[in-house]
């Protein structure tokens, strides 16, 4: 069964196609969201890491992991 309504545009996403300067080609979609994640995990890594060293100023280390946190659970309420 197929839909009359639909054309063979509604399904070309080039758009989320990136090229790289080598000519390398990925999705945008793909990229961004590694991206965001490699710095997160950086970013709870060096923090974590930092409490374990420095013991007496913690505040700005909680503030960035709960940062990190709070965006990431937060993604789940702008899909909806």
């Amino acid at each position: 069964m197929t839909d009359p309504d639909l054309t063979i545009s509604d399904f070309d996403h080039t758009e989320n196609i990136f090229q790289s300067c080598c000519g390398g080609k990925t999705d945008k979609r793909l990229l961004v969201i590694i991206t965001q994640v490699l710095v997160s995990i950086i970013i709870l890594c060096f923090a974590c890491a930092m409490m374990v060293v420095n013991t007496h100023d913690t505040g700005i280390y909680l503030s960035l992991i709960t940062s990190v946190l709070s965006y990431w659970l937060g993604k789940n309420e702008m899909i909806k």
